[in-house]
């Protein structure tokens, strides 16, 4: 159900040229021009083929919800060091089916990040997640993460936390 939810706020938005949508099948060949990303408020890229993340961060002033996610976990697509430096009001970030080994540097400019999705992801290190205190949703679900950060214990707004079977230590 949530899902029916998400594709009709995504279809709302999409009608007042606020977001950006691919799915299931589609391809993006190249992303938009740099200045039609300081408008939207939703990019929600899923399980569709898209090409290398830029190095320059987008500019996404306004960029509330980001869905990036794989078709295939085999996929391999790497996040920037500074890819989100631009998108300083997101709050959800969704990166299912990603090949990182750790989090981008630049997660750490998101202060009103509140909800993160890992599905799936070649992750073994999320250091930079305990260094964020507005958590209230992290999903590492299928994901190779084993232990999580001490600084995780001080998290007072979490909510939830769904994780793999693989943690070992908290």
């Amino acid at each position: 159900m949530h899902e029916l939810v998400r594709d009709v706020a995504i279809w709302i938005a999409s009608d007042d040229k606020k977001a950006f949508s691919k799915g299931y099948g589609d391809e993006v060949k190249e992303w938009p021009a740099e200045d039609l990303f300081k408008k939207y408020t939703m990019i929600s890229l899923r399980s569709c083929k898209m090409p290398i993340l830029p190095e320059v961060p987008w500019e996404c002033p306004e960029l509330k919800l980001l869905i990036l996610e794989n078709k295939n976990v085999g996929d391999s697509q790497e996040i920037p060091s500074k890819f989100f430096e631009g998108m300083k009001e997101l709050k959800v970030l969704d990166v299912t089916r990603f090949r990182i080994q750790s989090l981008p540097p630049s997660l750490q400019s998101l202060m009103h990040l509140h909800t993160l999705c890992l599905d799936q992801c070649e992750l073994v290190d999320i250091t930079l997640v305990g260094q964020l205190t507005n958590w209230k949703i992290l999903s590492l679900i299928h994901s190779k993460v084993k232990e999580l950060p001490k600084e995780m214990g001080q998290l007072t707004l979490l909510q939830s936390t769904k994780t793999c079977g693989r943690i070992e230590s908290i």
